[in-house]
């Protein structure tokens, strides 16, 4: 399954494994596939992961990882988008989606608070990746080709939801009418009465096999 990287100067798209892409997470160069994943925050179960070249964008993927039955989805300010937001109103589900400033639009004071609320809820996600990683030792995909590799995702997927059903808090979580859930309420960050509530979703890239991650 070993792909040669392509030289980012002579195009971006590799020959023997045509779906995996470059991306960039800070200063470090990733070429291979990127797991997009909606995790319940309640339970921390996997409601859905769709896998992706690397060069798409994390936005691209959200909508479809949304399940529609959820109280409220939280999501980085990566994915913040006028129309995901309208659409999310629309559905009755609760907007934590963080918010993103612009040079000609600051943040104002209550979107700052907001994002300071929201962080440590967006952030559990960051379980799941770190758990796909240690544990399951899913650092650098294995296979070429989105087909396999996404296959391989799914069944990860599913040992960790069986795993976490039967040694975690998934069946001890009790959901009630989302109706109730009101995030903006005087401290959000310490109340935890959203946890049982919730999806957030969030992506992470991984390399080709015989890949170094620079």
């Amino acid at each position: 399954a070993a792909v040669a990287r392509p030289p980012q100067s002579e195009g971006k798209v590799s020959t023997k494994d045509p779906e995996a892409g470059f991306t960039r997470r800070g200063q470090r160069s990733f070429f291979g596939f990127k797991a997009h994943v909606a995790v319940d925050l309640g339970s921390d179960l996997i409601r859905d992961a769709v896998l992706t070249g690397a060069d798409v964008g994390d936005s691209l993927a959200a909508d479809g990882l949304i399940q529609g039955d959820e109280a409220a989805v939280f999501m980085d300010k990566a994915y913040d988008s006028a129309p995901r937001r309208e659409a999310l109103a629309e559905a009755g589900i609760v907007d934590g989606i963080m918010h993103r400033g612009h040079a000609r639009r600051p943040l104002t004071a209550w979107q700052r608070w907001m994002n300071t609320a929201l962080a440590p809820i967006r952030g559990q996600v960051e379980r799941t990746f770190g758990t796909l990683k240690r544990s399951y030792g899913w650092r650098r995909v294995r296979y070429r080709g989105l087909l396999r590799n996404g296959a391989h995702l799914h069944l990860l997927c599913t040992a960790m939801n069986l795993r976490r059903a039967e040694y975690g808090d998934a069946a001890h979580v009790e959901y009630t009418d989302r109706s109730s859930l009101d995030i903006t309420a005087p401290g959000l960050d310490r109340a935890r009465r959203w946890r049982d509530y919730g999806t957030i979703i969030n992506a992470a890239a991984y390399t080709k096999v015989d890949l170094a991650e620079t």
